[in-house]
C-alpha cells in the first residue's frame, strides 16, 4: 500500500533495467491520487510511467484508457507495473504475459476471480466479530480493512491491539460516527493514526499530529482532505510528506497538472477552504 515514499529501486530492477528512472515521490503519489481526471492520467503515463511506476502498480481502480496506454508503453517497467496491478481484460493479460521482457511476464498478477468467496463482503453483510476471531496475518489484515459491523469496530479500538489498529487505520470504510480522533493524544502511534484517519477530524487537530514523532501519522495527515488546500499545496515541497500531499484528493486538478507538466490543463487560482487563493 502506497505509503507516501517513493520506493527505491530493487537490486533486480537496477540490473535487468539500468535505465530505469529513478522513482518521484510526487508522480508515485499522483498516480495513486484518487481525484487524478484520466486524461491527467494518461499523459502522466505517458510522459513519466517511470518515475510513477510504483504508484501506477497500485492505483485502484485503473481506467482502460490508463489500461492501454501502459500495455502499449515502451519502457518494460511500465508495462510491467501494469502486470503488478492486475487491471485489464484476459486480452491484457495474455498480452504481458506473451511480453518480450520476462521480468515484465513474471510480474503479471494470477486472476484471483475464481478464489472469491461464496459470500462477499460489502453494504449487504460487512465483517463481523465471528469472521475476526481466530484469524491471522493476511486474512486478518483483509478483514479490518475492509467494511466492519459496529461490534466489531467497537471490539478492535477497546482491544487497542498494535497491528490490528494500524489495519483499522487503513480502512477505507471508516464511519463518520466512529469518534477516532480522541485518539489524537494517545501514547501509542498506531491509535493517533487512526485519529488522522477520522473523517470528521478538526483541521485544528490536523495541525497539531503534523509534527507528530511517528512518520506514519505525518504521512497520514498529509493525505487528509480535510488539510486546508493550502497546505496541502505547500507540503508538495515537503521532502518527507511531498508523496503523500499528491496523493491527497483534496488537492486541486489545476495543481497537478502543474506537476505533471501537463499544457492541456489551465493552470489558475484555486480557491482554498477559507476563500482564498493559492497562487
Amino acid at each position: 500500500m502506497y505509503a507516501g515514499r517513493a520506493r527505491p529501486r530493487s537490486l533486480s530492477e537496477q540490473r535487468r533495467w539500468p535505465r530505469f528512472p529513478p522513482p518521484d515521490a510526487i508522480l508515485e503519489g499522483l498516480a495513486v491520487n484518487p481525484a487524478l481526471p484520466d486524461d491527467l492520467l494518461v499523459t502522466l503515463i505517458r510522459v513519466h510511467g517511470g518515475p510513477a511506476a510504483t504508484g501506477l502498480a497500485e492505483r485502484r481502480p485503473l481506467a482502460d484508457a490508463a489500461v492501454t496506454a501502459m500495455a502499449r508503453h515502451p519502457d518494460p517497467w511500465v508495462r510491467a507495473a501494469l502486470g503488478a496491478n492486475g487491471a485489464g481484460g484476459p486480452e491484457i493479460r495474455l498480452r504481458l504475459l506473451g511480453d518480450r521482457d520476462p521480468y515484465v511476464r513474471r510480474r503479471v498478477e494470477p486472476d484471483l476471480r475464481d478464489e472469491m468467496p461464496d459470500e462477499p463482503v460489502g453494504p449487504g453483510r460487512p465483517w463481523s466479530l465471528g469472521d475476526l476471531n481466530g484469524s491471522r496475518g493476511y486474512d486478518r489484515a483483509t478483514i479490518l480493512r475492509g467494511p466492519l459491523d459496529d461490534e466489531l469496530m467497537a471490539w478492535v479500538l477497546a482491544e487497542g491491539d498494535e497491528y490490528d489498529l494500524t489495519d483499522l487505520a487503513h480502512n477505507p470504510h471508516l464511519p463518520p460516527t466512529a469518534g477516532l480522533a480522541r485518539f489524537a493524544e494517545d501514547a501509542r502511534p498506531h491509535a493517533r493514526l487512526l485519529a488522522a484517519r477520522d473523517p470528521q477530524v478538526d483541521p485544528r487537530v490536523l495541525q497539531r499530529l503534523l509534527g507528530d514523532p511517528d512518520e506514519s501519522v505525518r504521512w497520514a495527515v498529509a493525505r487528509s482532505p480535510l488539510m486546508p488546500v493550502r497546505e496541502i499545496i505547500a507540503l508538495l515541497d515537503d521532502a518527507e510528506l511531498c508523496g503523500s500531499a499528491a496523493a491527497n484528493p483534496a488537492l486541486p486538478v489545476a495543481e497537478m497538472a502543474r506537476r505533471i507538466g501537463s499544457p492541456d490543463v489551465a493552470v489558475t487560482p484555486v480557491a482554498d477552504d477559507r476563500g482564498e487563493f493559492v497562487e
